[in-house]
């Protein structure tokens, strides 16, 4: 499993993802770390386009994830909950990204892409109250963090805009 998952990081620096596919598959039956193994498979499958592989890699990995987060304490499921929700937003189930934004932020309220995201996917949703609620509270929670800047900015623009546009 060691011998397989160095190798399939030494491809994947080196931009080789049908390789770094190939050796994730071999592992799967091995690995007792298999949320992990099907996370990077869908991580490869979003980076080569395949959106539909993608998609039930990562569900698979959040199923898998639950039940391994509670024995070995998985600290990055909010991840995988954030990955999972910015692909269905892409296909248009935004009822389904907002659930799944919701979630990882209730995993790690400090995890900040995924409070904006839940934001933006609220604000295209059409969901305005919601959507000014999740802005404001995004910028309670990143105002004075530099990093955000840009982001910062936009969520201002959302709520003056929301705010000016209610019915």
């Amino acid at each position: 499993i060691k011998h397989y998952s160095a190798l399939a990081k030494h491809y994947q620096v080196n931009d080789r993802p049908a390789v770094v596919k190939e050796l994730y598959q071999k592992i799967i039956p091995l690995a007792w770390d298999v949320p992990e193994i099907l996370y990077q498979l869908g991580v490869i499958s979003l980076n080569s386009g395949d959106w539909r592989q993608a998609i039930n890699l990562f569900e698979e990995t959040v199923k898998q994830d639950a039940a391994y987060a509670r024995i070995y304490e998985e600290a990055q499921l909010f991840n995988k909950y954030n990955d999972l929700a910015l692909m269905l937003r892409e296909k248009k189930d935004l009822q389904a990204a907002i659930t799944l934004f919701n979630k990882a932020v209730e995993l790690n309220p400090d995890f900040h892409s995924a409070r904006y995201n839940l934001a933006s996917t609220l604000d295209m949703a059409g969901l305005r109250n919601e959507a000014i609620a999740a802005w404001e509270l995004y910028l309670k929670r990143t105002k004075n963090d530099p990093k955000e800047g840009t982001f910062v900015k936009i969520a201002e623009q959302r709520i003056l805009y929301l705010k000016k546009h209610i019915d």
